[in-house]
């Protein structure tokens, strides 16, 4: 557990994801990792809560990374840009662990889509989960 950080999920809980560095990051304290513009990341654990994910390099350097300064990539190569923006229209506080999140204005991909029941999984700089479909508007 980090305090600044906040506390994160088990990596034997979590299966691991890409992603692409937007924007250069120098780190400010040893529990940081820097990296630059275009470095690919692979993801350990996530906290959508504070924002910083624990994060491991090419090189094998581990540390919390700022979230909004990645792009998470589907599947480990596709660039998760290729799916849609949608906006948040009224604010939904997540009940339940799968669930996101979101308040007016956040900007999510919608990376699947269950019509039956309304729910779309999406991912925002909060973090990634389950939001209402009825939520959300086409960018």
């Amino acid at each position: 557990i980090n305090a600044e950080y906040g506390t994160h999920e088990t990596r034997s809980a979590m299966t691991t994801t890409k992603a692409v560095a937007v924007h250069s990051f120098q780190a400010r304290s040893p529990s940081e990792l820097s990296f630059s513009a275009h470095d690919k990341l692979t993801i350990l654990e996530k906290n959508a809560r504070s924002g910083w994910w624990d994060a491991r390099a090419e090189n094998g350097a581990e540390g919390f990374v700022p979230s909004n300064y990645l792009e998470e990539q589907s599947n480990g190569d596709e660039p998760i840009a290729k799916y849609p923006i949608y906006v948040c229209e009224a604010r939904y506080d997540a009940e339940e662990s799968n669930e996101l999140t979101i308040v007016p204005g956040d900007r999510v991909r919608v990376l699947k889509k269950n019509d039956e029941t309304g729910w779309w999984l999406v991912v925002s700089r909060r973090g990634k989960g389950w939001a209402p479909e009825a939520f959300l508007t086409p960018q």
